[in-house]
This record gives C-alpha cells, sequence and structure tokens, in this order.
C-alpha cells in the first residue's frame, strides 16, 4: 500500500508558511519514489486554485533532490518547464518555494559540463538572476542567498563554460540583472586559474562570441562590462598569450578591435567627472574671472 503521508502539514494561510529547512526535508519511501507518483506530482506543477498541492509537490522535488541528485537530473528537462512561471507565481509561498528548490537543485547538480548541463544550468542561473531583483524583499534576499550558496561558493562551477553563461545572461533588459551578474562573475573569476586550467578551443571561441554579442548590444551598461572583462583576461595570461590565444583561434582581426576597446574606455574613465566636481570646477573657475576683472 503506498505511503499516503503528507511531505508538508500545509497551513491555511500563506503568511504562516514553512518552507521546511534542507535538513528538515523528510526521506521518501519508495512508493514515494515511484514513476507513477513522480508523475502525479508534475502535474500539481501546473499552478491551479488548491495551491498547496503545488506547494507540496515544490516540496516533494526538494526532498528528490537531496536525497537521490541523479534520479532528479532524469526528471529535470520535464519539471524545469514549470519552474520560470512557479518561480514569478502571484502566490509569494510559491515563488519563494520554487526558488528555494531552484537553487538546492543548483547546490546539487551533478554537472559533466555536456551541452544539455549548461543549458539546465543556464536555465537555472537566469531564474535566481530574475528573481534576485524582485520588489518583494523577501525574494530578492533568498535569490541572492541561493546564488552565493548554489553557485559562487561552489567550486564546481569554477570553469569558463560557467563564465560564458554568466556574460550571455548580463544581456538582460534589466540593468539590475546586468549588475548582478556581472558581480557574480567578477566573484567566480578570481577563483579561477585561467593560465594553468586547460580550456578547449570550442569554449574560448564561446567566450569571444559571448562578448562580442555583448558589445554589440550598443547599450553603456554591457560596452563597459565587456572593456573590464577584457581588460582582466588580458592582465591574467599578459598581452603576448591573450593575442596568441586569438591568433590560434583564428580571431586575429579580434586583437585590434580589442585595443580600441580598452583604448576607448581609459579614454572615457580619465574624461568622465562628477557632477559634485564639476560644479566645483566651474566655480572655481567663476571665481577666477571675477579675480582677473
Amino acid at each position: 500500500m503506498e505511503d499516503e503521508r503528507p511531505i508538508h502539514p500545509m497551513k491555511e494561510s500563506e503568511q504562516n508558511i514553512d518552507y521546511i529547512s534542507p535538513d528538515k526535508l523528510i526521506i521518501l519511501t519508495e512508493a514515494q519514489l515511484s514513476q507513477e507518483n513522480i508523475a502525479l506530482n508534475l502535474t500539481n506543477m501546473v499552478e491551479n486554485p488548491k495551491w498547496h498541492l503545488t506547494f507540496d509537490s515544490l516540496i516533494f522535488f526538494r526532498c528528490i533532490n537531496k536525497q537521490n541528485p541523479s534520479l532528479l537530473k532524469t526528471i529535470l528537462p520535464e519539471l524545469i518547464k514549470y519552474l520560470p512561471k512557479l518561480s514569478n507565481s502571484i502566490r509569494s509561498g510559491i515563488s519563494k518555494e520554487a526558488i528555494i528548490l531552484v537553487g538546492e537543485i543548483l547546490f546539487n547538480y551533478i554537472n559533466e559540463n555536456t551541452d544539455i548541463d549548461l543549458m539546465i544550468i543556464k536555465q537555472l542561473l537566469y531564474i535566481l538572476f530574475q528573481s534576485a531583483t524582485s520588489n518583494k524583499k523577501f525574494i530578492k534576499e533568498a535569490s541572492l542567498e541561493l546564488i552565493e550558496t548554489g553557485l559562487i561558493k561552489n567550486n564546481k562551477y569554477y570553469n569558463l563554460d560557467i563564465i560564458n553563461i554568466i556574460i550571455d545572461l548580463m544581456k538582460d533588459k534589466k540593468s539590475t540583472v546586468c549588475d548582478i551578474c556581472f558581480n557574480t562573475y567578477d566573484t567566480i573569476i578570481k577563483n579561477i586559474d585561467i593560465k594553468n586550467q586547460e580550456i578547449n578551443d570550442k569554449t574560448w571561441n564561446c567566450f569571444f562570441d559571448k562578448i562580442n554579442e555583448l558589445y554589440n548590444a550598443k547599450k553603456e551598461i554591457y560596452i563597459k562590462k565587456c572593456v573590464k572583462i577584457i581588460e582582466y583576461f588580458e592582465n591574467t595570461l599578459s598581452k603576448n598569450l591573450f593575442d596568441e590565444l586569438l591568433v590560434k583561434l583564428n580571431r586575429a582581426d579580434d586583437i585590434k578591435k580589442y585595443e580600441n576597446w580598452l583604448k576607448l574606455g581609459s579614454k572615457k574613465n580619465s574624461s568622465q567627472m562628477s557632477f559634485k566636481d564639476f560644479m566645483k570646477s566651474k566655480k572655481n573657475n567663476k571665481n577666477m574671472i571675477e579675480d582677473n576683472n
């Protein structure tokens, strides 16, 4: 007989929801882990008036993720279809629980750097980065915390493939998302030994493609990010190794292009003046003119 114990004793009011910490998630029985029960819980991912069913099913998948990440990985291509919408639910309880599930999947994900793995990771990160700009403080804080624990402090993501995903996600219409992505990149890249890490040509080409796409989007916030990224890589590898890499990848034309990026970026930074300094300078000039008269 199938175990019918509730996974989570759902309360009537959203304000009283207990989101359950990872260490308190229950161990699922064999009956609960059956394909039939998994399929049933997937049907609950479509939100309906009985929202507690969706909430309980989100906790169900959190339990699987903790207990058997390999099993969760086989379910994920279907499960992930529902997570963007659930993470942005009008019901705050559903939204937060979906974000918690996303963060915990990212933390436990068995990443073998296949194309499918990278696609899944990109979808998970997209949800977290978007949720981190929520106007609901507790959703924003939860998302930022999960980015920290699931990605930034998770050394299995310290490679250029993940950096490429984050750079790709910088090209977002929300400037706040772009900034969060860049700050995440900036923290992770300092934990990667680019000079001594074995990186294949496909990944390097993807890196330069993503940088060029971001720059060509012609938005000042993107351009500034690109200049800083290229400057870091050139300084870390050395100018000679950086140029040799581009030649090896048949991208010699990019050498001059990146040099121009850095020159323009340097020129712009040196010519920039804050409003306060501008007004101070204007006042000083006015005083000098009056003194001369």
